[in-house]
């Protein structure tokens, strides 16, 4: 898959909550959560970018073990806004800092819908961006322990949706469930990361 190709998918209307709830089961619509609360706000990056072959791939992070709701998770590289920024100079601040991308160097080419995450209480803006060469990363010690590059064909894999059991926390209460996730080059990409990535390949596939 080429850039263009991307670029015009995510001209098209957003599937949003469908899209969402195919890794996520037990999600409701943001609306329904979102009713009587004031959650805070945060936003992620989903970065293209060409290898040597001219291959489009994407990056992801793993968190460190820590004691939050999310630790040891993979994730997109992104987090919660600062003073009065925009949504989108959260994204970008939030990459430099965590894999070290300069904001110069990533063009935003589109957004994908937002998606609450009730065990952190963030609404979460996902935008996606691109950078034209391969970029050179590097990591935040104290917020990632990987950076992992995938092809974005990955995500068009016959078998990428499996699920397994966890143990998750749903309107305040802890419940072991089966839970579906993305299978991205062996690692269980699930939650609100697994939800956004869906939502991509379900634009892109359209």
């Amino acid at each position: 898959m080429e850039i263009p190709h991307v670029i015009e998918a995510l001209k098209k209307p957003l599937p949003g909550h469908v899209a969402h709830a195919e890794l996520a089961p037990y999600r409701k619509s943001n609306a329904h959560y979102l009713k009587d609360i004031k959650p805070k706000l945060a936003s992620t990056l989903v970065l293209l970018f060409p290898d040597k072959n001219n291959i489009l791939h994407f990056v992801l992070i793993k968190r460190p073990q820590y004691s939050g709701v999310h630790s040891n998770q993979y994730a997109l590289p992104g987090g919660k806004r600062e003073g009065n920024e925009n949504k989108k100079e959260t994204a970008l601040r939030e990459t430099q800092e965590e894999i070290g991308i300069k904001r110069d160097e990533i063009q935003i080419i589109g957004k994908l819908s937002e998606i609450y995450v009730p065990p952190s209480n963030f609404l979460i803006f996902p935008f996606i961006g691109y950078c034209s060469s391969t970029p050179l990363f590097t990591a935040d010690q104290n917020e990632v322990d990987e950076i992992i590059k995938i092809q974005l064909d990955e995500l068009f894999k016959n078998d990428v949706v499996k699920s397994t059991h966890k143990s998750i926390i749903h309107n305040g209460q802890r419940f072991n469930m089966s839970v579906p996730f993305l299978d991205l080059n062996g690692r269980d990409v699930w939650g609100a990361t697994g939800a956004i990535l869906n939502e991509l390949k379900v634009i892109l596939s359209s």
